[in-house]
This record gives C-alpha cells, structure tokens and sequence, in this order.
C-alpha cells in the first residue's frame, strides 16, 4: 500500500515528580513507497525517519478548594530538526515549540 511502512516502532517514557511531569517519545517510520503524481510520475520510494518529542508540565497554581488549578506546560516535536516527508513532494515542519497555560477543573457534582 501507499504510504504504509513495514517496520514502524514507537516508544514512550512518562516521569512523575512530585509537581512536575515530563515526557518523551520516539518514532521510527520505516521506507515506504509513494506515488510521484507529476510529470512523468512514476512509484517512488520515501527514505525512514525517527522523531524526537518531549513534553513538560509544571503546576503554577495547585487545585484550590473549588477545584481549579492552572499549570504551566511545554512540548517540543521534532526536536532534532529532521527533514522528512509523509507524502512525496510536501515537506513537514521542522523543530516546533510550544508554550502554554492550562486551566484544570472545577468543581464536578
């Protein structure tokens, strides 16, 4: 099939501080073969990539009586700035990072 890798392996690891929570993930995508829809076209084959991820959260306000709470959090993919394609032809985006607040709860009766 198009598009679909014989060999794909991923794996995860998650710590858990006492405040903190970090994460990582690794992705390696075997060959695959992909169809060129140019001229002259033709079957062509994508090279195997691995992907690096980590992610991090950091609570800034722990949850208050009423249930609320805020937390810092951070994530990074494609940490080792790889180039690949999913598709012949379209690039993917390179190192991307992410920097956030998240709200957390509420009360739930």
């Amino acid at each position: 099939l198009l598009r679909r890798p014989r060999r794909i392996a991923a794996a995860d690891a998650i710590l858990r501080m006492r405040r903190a929570t970090l994460s990582a993930k690794v992705d390696r995508i075997g060959a695959r073969d992909d169809y060129d829809y140019g001229y002259p076209g033709g079957r062509v084959r994508l090279a195997p990539y691995t992907l690096l991820a980590a992610a991090a959260e950091l609570p800034v306000v722990g949850r208050s009586a009423a249930g609320w709470g805020l937390a810092l959090t951070a994530r990074g993919e494609n940490l080792t700035n790889r180039a690949y394609q999913n598709v012949y032809g379209f690039a993917t985006p390179g190192r991307v990072l992410f920097v956030g607040l998240r709200l957390e709860g509420g009360a739930t009766d």
